[in-house]
């Protein structure tokens, strides 16, 4: 998005970009800012009531997260990351569909992102899995599903091309991009669900 060039003056292209970005992508930013900050002293309070929780949805009736999760992001290293892959799509988007049409593509991809979700849960507790992973671990919070849905659509458009895998020495086919970057992640922090969901949703967004 920017930053990426030290020699830049910083403060004046984040000016040009906040001058030029459209009113929602800028809601999304700001809000995202805000419960990231907000996250590091109530944290409890994004994972029981803004965060995504299948249990809390499906038994508690807190349908209200299907819609607060995705500006609900639980750390500020996360916040950045996730910006930083996400506004400038985000922008471009919001542009092309117009204001209106881009917050109802948005809420609708979340929330069948949120549907997606559930089945992973309960797969997960019917197969036995201990708790400490179905639990603590199946939430949804931030942009990074969003993120994962328009990976999947954006890569599976001439999916056969051969492109390089982030910084690394490696070449794939495109339409395998999202699945080596959900790996690659897994690999590190194990099986983000999160991911998962935002992949699976993409499909059926194509």
């Amino acid at each position: 998005m920017f930053f990426m060039d030290p020699n830049q003056n910083h403060g004046s292209v984040f000016k040009s970009w906040w001058k030029d970005c459209p009113v929602f992508s800028k809601f999304i930013f700001v809000i995202t800012i805000l419960t990231s900050i907000i996250s590091l002293f109530n944290q409890g309070f994004m994972l029981f009531v803004l965060c995504f929780n299948p249990i809390l949805v499906t038994q508690g009736y807190t349908f209200w997260q299907f819609f607060t999760f995705p500006y609900t992001c639980l750390s500020p290293i996360s916040a950045a990351f996730s910006l930083c892959s996400f506004m400038s799509r985000c922008g471009k988007k919001e542009r092309i569909l117009g204001t209106f049409r881009f917050i109802v593509y948005f809420t609708l991809q979340n929330f069948i992102i949120g549907l997606t979700f559930i089945p992973l849960f309960y797969l997960l507790y019917y197969i036995g899995a201990p708790p400490e992973v179905y639990f603590f671990k199946l939430f949804i919070s931030g942009l990074w599903p969003a993120i994962m849905v328009d990976m999947v659509i954006n890569y599976n458009e001439d999916g056969d091309e051969m492109v390089q895998f982030m910084c690394f020495p490696v070449q794939l086919k495109k339409k395998w991009y999202p699945w080596a970057f959900f790996l690659l992640f897994s690999l590190f922090f194990g099986i983000v669900f999160t991911l998962l969901a935002g992949i699976l949703t993409g499909y059926l967004c194509i």
